[in-house]
């Protein structure tokens, strides 16, 4: 069939219009195509389409593989944003597991020192907005572990209200140690 339409479109580019009118029965010599010249039409256009089908195919297997990169890209990224949340989840346990608590022991003490150096790291008000949130007790650790002018720039950038709680806290806890030279004058 196809074979059929593409003789037939070949004789109408070939023929021109109105060619044959003249003489109903037969047509004139040498304007139909030869069958020899058909079939190599026809192979022409064979190989024009054989051509556009290996393209359409080699396209396909690119989309596939493009398709298959994507799908392992969005893999590795959702991988990794699973750990990011299971890494926030650990923070967020690491500040909020001593609430109930002292952090003690050198660990304890070695991770509080990382805290209040992080904290000193900060803007005075982006550490006075992140101490505000946590427990009274672990800020005043912090605070006491931090340098005592950076101390004062956070609980100067803290509301009043805030600020002077840790800072009664801070003197509570500190009271009973009164014989105790302090944090050696930093």
């Amino acid at each position: 069939m196809k074979r059929a339409t593409g003789v037939l479109l070949l004789m109408c580019l070939v023929l021109p219009a109105g060619a044959g009118a003249k003489k109903p029965g037969k047509a004139p010599s040498g304007l139909l195509p030869s069958g020899r010249q058909v079939r190599q039409a026809a192979a022409e256009l064979k190989q024009r389409l054989d051509k556009q089908q290996a393209e359409l195919e080699r396209r396909r297997q690119r989309l596939e593989s493009l398709r298959q990169e994507i799908l392992e890209q969005l893999a590795a990224l959702e991988k990794k944003r699973s750990q990011a949340a299971g890494h926030e989840q650990q923070a967020g346990a690491a500040v909020t597991a001593p609430a109930s608590g002292v952090l003690t022991g050198p660990e304890g003490k070695k991770r509080l020192q990382q805290m209040a150096q992080g904290l000193s790291g900060m803007t005075p008000e982006k550490a006075a907005q992140t101490v505000a949130k946590l427990p009274v007790e672990l800020a005043v650790q912090l605070l006491l572990a931090m340098d005592d002018k950076k101390a004062g720039k956070v609980l100067g950038a803290m509301q009043p209200e805030k600020a002077a709680a840790l800072v009664t806290a801070v003197l509570q806890r500190a009271a009973p140690q009164s014989g105790d030279s302090g944090k050696g004058g930093k």
